[in-house]
């Protein structure tokens, strides 16, 4: 999936999330994967909601800040986890529903919601 946080584009894949930044030293586009060791697996779930960046990765769907995401973070990523009070009925899904899953953004609300596919 792709997002924007704080201006940057963020790219995440199964197994990790990278932040490209345009460098004016060399004059190209760098790579940098953020230091969490976790990635988005679901192909609409990966959504930017003022410059925040939720995914959904095999053991929970996970919040980034703007700070997490820099080389420098040292926040836990078990502290970064939003589903930990569903964790028991997000770990029975099968792989199959947590890939299907899809998030939308409630403006009225200002609330980031997921969908599970039943089957």
């Amino acid at each position: 999936g792709l997002g924007e946080s704080f201006g940057r584009l963020v790219a995440a894949k199964p197994l990790g999330i990278f932040i490209i930044e345009y460098n004016n030293t060399l004059g190209s586009y760098v790579a940098k994967e953020a230091k969490h060791n976790i990635g988005n697996i679901a192909h609409r779930a990966m959504i930017s909601v003022k410059d925040n960046i939720y995914i959904v990765s095999y053991d929970g769907i996970y919040e980034f800040k703007p700070n997490n995401l820099a080389e420098t973070d040292q926040t836990p990523t078990e502290q970064l986890k939003i589903s930990a009070m569903i964790d028991d009925q997000f770990q029975v899904l099968t792989t199959a529903q947590k890939e299907g899953i899809f998030t939308e953004y409630d403006q009225y609300n200002s609330e980031v919601l997921f969908f599970i596919p039943s089957s």
